[in-house]
């Protein structure tokens, strides 16, 4: 067998093409992006169950005694089934008052019989191997009782049988339940071993039962009623667990949907946590993708409307709806949704959101706008937990997108640009103050290099957004994989005899002519992507988010903020579309919201600089300037714009600023940090770290503070400075300009009695 190529998964890939450890599908041999790692690892044994990667530890409780679960009373319950004759339909087998419920009777109406009472007795042998121990649980089409089996070592098994095996429909379904567990092999799914039958002295007749792995774990059901408990007994159900159950149920519905199968009837009680394991159960319900004809196994309040199972059918979008509707559920129950809870709401930033919106989009009334698969939806999942570990514990939960390729454009606004010589040979002065009037600069203007907005264009942020990955389902994706050109207009020549109707060609060839600021270009391409993906283009992200550079290229903030929404909603864990919503809402001065965006990208993923220059925006904004060299700080070592950030925190602690000059101690951190900087080509000296010299000691005269020392601390920067304008004198190729740096040295040359 082939090893299984996801990290950290000892796995291998079996005949059926999934892994025999993690779950997953094989991974498809790579194209051009970094596959993110989605399957799980192997199971600790520890009191913790790894989930999701080992991103998440969900608390398990020692196995009880499977004696201690049996249902003593079976009366006390309440089945409330239908009666078994099709066109009756009346409710049977319900509480009334304070009276137990009719295990066994007549339906009212018809005069049908029933008989929902536990058939198998302690110590009674089934199967002449598995030796009864009680009832446990009851589901929709049968009793489960817990049973040693004395062929291995009294190991204990479930049995699960038939309520009522007079009920064609049931029986029906029970067949389908064994025929389908027999084939499934997934460690997320319920593992069956035999089947037996067994006599029914009292009904006389001979009644069969699967056997399967005994569970020794608690359903979600019973998890979501402790969350929901108050007082000492209450178990906390923090959203990092809601997650961790959606992904793994998703691991499990991938598998089922990859043999053209529907689960059908998720919920609560349908799902297990056990000390190794989240599994689903009751696999009654499971039909094949074409059949139309068997009944509809499903619970109404996790199902979706009648009116689409009477139209489409069940499908993909429907098995993805009713996990929404679980995951919404189990939300409920959560800290992070109680107003003022322990989890925390104001820590979890912009994570909560997300998460609402992955619910939204997967229970969503229209089905086209539902998740197309469950592995799609795990993947958006693994990105909202991601985010959400990121923000709560202020670590970083980085992980390649498989949606966007990352972008080397860095979109500061020139906040790390060193100044050009034009600062100083285009006549203005030095700060907002007026200057003697035989200044060389003239009378007072705006500071040269001020800081008082370094927002980058709307156009330079279209085409520097991140990149879409080619839709692997669009019908040039392998053509696609094999196109490149250094340049815009060399892709739309390579791009010119492209002829199929492909929506991604039509995409890639409205970001060349962004580039190209062809605007009108951009629109026809827009269009005819479009129109290749007909009325699918209304729920394609892709087309909004074009549609959003294109709103950001003809400077429409609040149109592309509209359109970046749209992504968001469809495609909540990604970081892309939060950080061009951050942008937004920075443009349309909105700080708080923009703040929440850029957190939200920037604590998760530290190779986003965009984030954390925006953030130093958002700081600059309220007059912080330490704030603002603390975040770009942050940007690490091994990033391409980790340089471009140094030199913005020397600019920042240097320049004006809207509010006014630098402080001396914010200037003498600038000087600190100067020699430490990557300049030139990494030369120690080099016409950039002249220039970037010269502005910072030019500040620096300015704020020298009163001292004894003073005089000569001011001698020895103008001496400084007028080396530098010396240095800066031999970079103009002009004479006028060589000239007025030349006079700006003599302006600044130390003072002498001689």
């Amino acid at each position: 067998m082939t090893p299984c190529a996801r990290p950290n998964c000892p796995g291998a890939i079996d005949d059926t093409g999934f892994c025999d450890t993690c779950g997953r599908r094989a991974l498809p041999e790579p194209i051009s992006i970094d596959t993110p790692v989605t399957g799980s690892q192997p199971r600790s044994a520890n009191s913790v169950l790894q989930a999701v990667d080992g991103l998440v530890s969900l608390p398990v409780t020692p196995g009880e005694d499977p004696s201690s679960r049996i249902i003593t009373d079976p009366q006390s319950l309440s089945f409330a089934r239908k009666c078994r004759k099709h066109d009756c339909g009346t409710t049977i087998s319900t509480r009334y008052a304070d009276q137990p419920a009719l295990l066994k009777g007549f339906c009212p109406k018809c005069g049908t019989a029933f008989n929902f009472t536990p058939r198998l007795a302690n110590g009674e042998v089934v199967g002449d191997q598995y030796e009864v121990v009680g009832p446990i649980a009851h589901g929709g089409l049968g009793w489960v009782y817990v049973a040693k089996d004395t062929h291995l070592d009294d190991n204990h098994v479930a049995l699960k049988g038939l309520i009522e095996p007079n009920d064609p429909v049931a029986v029906n379904l029970g067949i389908a339940e064994r025929r389908f567990l027999s084939s499934l092999d997934h460690p997320n799914i319920v593992r069956i071993y035999n089947f037996v039958t067994h006599d029914d002295t009292e009904a006389g007749d001979r009644r069969g039962y699967i056997v399967m792995e005994y569970l020794n774990g608690r359903s979600l059901r019973e998890i979501l009623h402790d969350a929901r408990r108050t007082g000492d007994g209450r178990e906390p159900l923090p959203l990092e667990h809601v997650l961790a159950y959606g992904y793994e149920i998703l691991l499990a519905l991938e598998y089922l949907h990859g043999r053209e199968l529907l689960y059908c009837d998720m919920k609560p009680d349908n799902v297990i946590r056990t000390a190794n394991r989240i599994k689903i159960v009751d696999m009654g319900g499971v039909r094949r993708f074409d059949d139309r004809d068997s009944p509809v196994v499903g619970t109404p309040r996790y199902q979706v409307s009648r009116d689409e199972i009477a139209g489409r059918g069940l499908s993909v979008q429907s098995d993805v709806f009713t996990v929404g509707k679980m995951l919404e559920e189990l939300f409920r129950a959560s800290d992070d949704w109680r107003p003022g809870g322990a989890g925390g709401p104001d820590a979890a930033g912009l994570a909560i959101e997300s998460f609402t919106r992955l619910v939204k989009r997967a229970t969503d009334t229209d089905w086209n706008r539902r998740f197309a698969s469950a592995a799609r939806m795990a993947e958006q999942v693994t990105g909202v937990l991601r985010e959400l570990l990121a923000l709560r514990k202020r670590r970083e939960h980085a992980e390649p997108s498989t949606l966007f390729a990352p972008t080397a454009t860095l979109l500061d606004g020139g906040l790390s640009t060193v100044p050009s010589l034009e600062r100083w040979t285009v006549g203005r002065s030095r700060s907002a103050e007026a200057l003697p009037d035989d200044h060389p600069w003239g009378g007072p203007t705006t500071a040269p290099g001020a800081l008082v907005d370094q927002r980058p264009a709307a156009a330079s942020v279209a085409v520097g957004l991140p990149v879409p990955y080619v839709d692997p389902a669009d019908p040039a994706a392998d053509l696609l994989a094999t196109v490149s050109a250094p340049d815009p207009r060399g892709l739309l020549d390579r791009l010119s005899g492209v002829r199929p109707e492909s929506a991604e060609v039509e995409f890639l060839r409205c970001r060349a002519h962004l580039e190209l600021a062809d605007l009108d270009g951009a629109e026809e391409c827009a269009a005819r992507a479009e129109a290749a993906l007909g009325r699918k283009a209304r729920f394609n992200w892709r087309t909004a988010w074009h549609r959003g550079l294109l709103a950001l290229a003809r400077d429409e903030v609040r149109q592309a903020h509209k359109q970046f929404d749209v992504v968001y909603a469809a495609i909540p864990g990604e970081i892309a579309p939060k950080l061009a919503l951050g942008y937004c809402a920075e443009r349309l001065d909105q700080p708080e919201r923009a703040e929440l965006y850029y957190q939200a990208v920037w604590r998760r993923d530290r190779s986003h600089a965009n984030a954390a220059f925006g953030l130093a925006r958002l700081r600059l904004r309220d007059g912080d300037r330490a704030g603002a060299v603390a975040v770009l700080d942050e940007v690490p070592r091994v990033s391409r714009h980790y340089d471009a950030a140094r030199v913005a925190a020397v600019r920042i602690c240097s320049e004006p600023m809207s509010d006014g000059l630098a402080t001396w101690e914010q200037l003498t951190e600038a000087r600190r940090r100067l020699p430490a900087l990557v300049l030139d080509g990494g030369e120690p000296g080099g016409k950039a770290r002249d220039r970037l010299t010269a502005a910072v000691l030019e500040q620096t005269l300015e704020r020298i503070p009163p001292s004894d020392d003073g005089p000569a601390l001011e001698n020895e920067l103008r001496r400084k400075l007028e080396e530098s304008f010396m240095r800066l004198a031999k970079q103009a190729d002009r004479a006028a300009d060589k000239g007025a740096l030349v006079d700006l040295a003599n302006f600044v040359r130390p003072w002498s009695w001689v």
